[in-house]
């Protein structure tokens, strides 16, 4: 009886040693040039200002396998910044002018060599998104430069994007508040393969209710990711 539980105990030593998640280091990077330094050529980086868009901060994180020497990377476009009124003048001040308001924008890149770890939304998961679009209609894909992205966008107010892309609520000066929350909330989600990288693009917008919304966040992600692939 001894004999297969050790069999039984070593199966999952093993696995506990090597069908894990591979080992990672996080760096932080300042800038998209800072990190096509680092990650080099074979990687897409994005350029916002192709989707009409100058962030007030920019978030850059790098995920570096230690066993393959590969790497994904996350990326934050974004105006607003948590806990800081005084940095936040900018967003007030479109709102204060009823105009549209780019919550983020975030680009993330997953290298296929490594067994990705669950820092975010797993690859396999983000991969079954992109899979379920690309069979479900060619209405859900842009032709990209030979490059089939498959997205989907909507009004995100009342629910989420593809069950499981809900919007971000953040809080702004009381004054603007009231008005802030009659926004409605716009989402875009895109996802592609290029040169055996994974990457996905996700844009939320808040702006007062016009159903040309919809189009125009999932026109900002087009842009993007033309300026990134071609």
């Amino acid at each position: 009886m001894k004999k297969p539980l050790i069999i039984i105990a070593l199966i999952f030593a093993l696995c506990l040693s090597g069908c894990g998640a591979d080992k990672y280091d996080e760096e932080v990077f300042r800038d998209t040039g800072e990190l096509k330094a680092r990650l080099g050529e074979r990687f897409l980086y994005p350029d916002p200002s192709a989707a009409g868009y100058e962030p007030g901060h920019t978030d850059i994180k790098g995920y570096h396998y230690t066993r393959t020497g590969t790497w994904d990377y996350n990326i934050d476009f974004h105006d607003y910044a948590y806990g800081s009124a005084e940095v936040n003048e900018e967003v007030y001040r479109l709102i204060e002018e009823g105009l549209p308001v780019v919550v983020y924008i975030q680009v993330r890149a997953f290298e296929q060599k490594h067994r990705a770890s669950k820092h975010f939304r797993g690859r396999e998961f983000e991969f079954g998104v992109y899979k379920d679009l690309l069979e479900g209609s060619q209405s859900n894909v842009w032709d990209i430069g030979g490059v089939a992205v498959a997205y989907a966008s909507g009004d995100t107010s009342a629910g989420s994007l593809l069950g499981f892309l809900d919007p971000v609520t953040f809080f702004v000066r009381d004054d603007l508040q009231e008005k802030f929350d009659s926004y409605n909330r716009y989402m875009a989600y895109a996802a592609f393969f290029y040169n055996e990288i994974f990457y996905t693009v996700e844009i939320q917008v808040n702006a007062p209710s016009d159903d040309s919304m919809i189009n125009e966040t999932a026109d900002m992600a087009r842009a993007l990711i033309t300026d990134m692939i071609e």
